[in-house]
């Protein structure tokens, strides 16, 4: 396999990016065996080297997946909730956030072995999801946080590490705010900005030029839906992608909105979307939908090395998920999150709700992706 590594001198090693030249193909999937602690789980994300990822759960759980074993193992309950994580700075393990008794909070970890290493206090505000800065030495982190009341007001936290936590910003929001992601300077003429994804009662986006005074509405249709998830591509992107939870909508910002459809029932739900670090390949995974034969979502924007949107997708869905090994039902089933892992091989991890049936357990899913007719996946 020609695939190799380079890191410029000006990324972080968690912004390492895979070359790897082969085209890419249908996805295969397996199922991982999670025996480690009962309930769904939301989010994952792999370590900096690549030989483990981190999974939330339900009630402040942390999981972590090791490659070598291919097995899950519990490691702690931090909190009350946790909602979102991240590559922690240099690569140090894990940037959590979520919430206890005494508010939201920034934690710093590492899963192998586990260690809380700091906890920083948010003051205001339930902390629903964290970003961190590309190709920066030392990248600052975005933390988005919404008010939890009747109030539509969000937060943007943002923390680096010479500086630490910056003054919290707030702004009024069209919903609740659930996702957040950094931009390309160049749609701002050079300036550092952060985007809001909110869909909780409502839909809307919002961007902030950090450190400016004021944050702005980007414009956001009443036909585009519940904004969620947002994640911007790596490389040539030139655009970032927010989710529409609640349809079918996948909403792109380059400056301006590009209303997007990807293929299926509305009932599919897109719940998070990952892209993998070269920016070629995007995973949006969302609802175990019917009819008959039952399949989990997984949709695929095939970007390749080309920069700018273009409206292409490929349903990577897993087929007959009512069958062995999965035993999943179409009634409460969910994707959740996604993760591609950072080697040569187009791999990675999905994880799902759990499903409480006679054939299955309470135990969350968790489903290892690979394309089989990638030269550097060697099972």
């Amino acid at each position: 396999d020609t695939a190799d590594t380079a890191a410029p001198e000006d990324t972080s090693p968690a912004d390492t990016v895979v070359a790897d030249p082969f085209s890419q193909g249908l996805l295969s999937y397996q199922r991982i065996t999670n025996v480690a602690a009962i309930g769904d789980l939301s989010r994952v994300r792999w370590a900096a080297d690549g030989t483990h990822a981190l999974i939330v759960g339900t009630s402040g759980k942390l999981l972590r997946y090791d490659v070598d074993t291919r097995q899950v193992t519990f490691l702690q309950a931090l909190g009350l909730t946790v909602t979102d994580l991240a590559v922690g700075p240099g690569g140090d393990g894990f940037f959590v956030v979520g919430s206890d008794g005494g508010g939201g909070k920034l934690w710093h970890v590492r899963a192998a072995p586990f260690e809380v290493v700091d906890t920083i206090p948010l003051s205001l505000g339930a902390p629903m999801a964290i970003d961190r800065e590309r190709g920066k030495a030392s990248p600052r982190y975005v933390i988005g946080a919404r008010n939890t009341g009747t109030d539509y007001i969000g937060y943007f936290y943002i923390w680096s590490e010479a500086a630490g936590l910056a003054p919290v910003k707030a702004f009024n929001t069209s919903a609740g705010l659930l996702g957040v992601m950094w931009g390309d300077p160049a749609i701002m003429g050079g300036a550092d900005f952060v985007m809001s994804g909110e869909g909780v009662n409502g839909g809307g986006s919002h961007s902030w030029v950090v450190g400016a005074a004021d944050v702005v509405t980007n414009g956001w249709s009443g036909g585009y839906g519940n904004g969620g998830r947002a994640s911007w591509r790596p490389g040539p992107g030139g655009y970032g992608v927010v989710i529409g939870w609640s349809s079918n909508h996948i909403l792109v910002f380059d400056g301006t909105w590009h209303n997007s459809h990807w293929p299926g029932p509305n009932g599919n739900t897109p719940q998070d979307i990952a892209w993998r670090a070269d920016g070629r390949r995007a995973l949006i995974v969302g609802r175990v939908n019917g009819p008959v034969p039952i399949h989990a979502t997984v949709i695929e924007i095939p970007a390749g090395s080309f920069s700018g949107w273009t409206e292409t997708y490929v349903d990577q869905s897993i087929p007959s998920f009512a069958d062995a090994p999965w035993y999943g039902n179409s009634s409460s089933m969910y994707l959740s999150a996604a993760d591609w892992r950072p080697v040569p091989c187009d791999e990675g991890l999905i994880v799902g709700t759990d499903n409480v049936s006679g054939t299955s357990s309470s135990y969350g899913y968790v489903i290892r992706f690979y394309d089989s007719t990638d030269p550097a996946c060697v099972e």
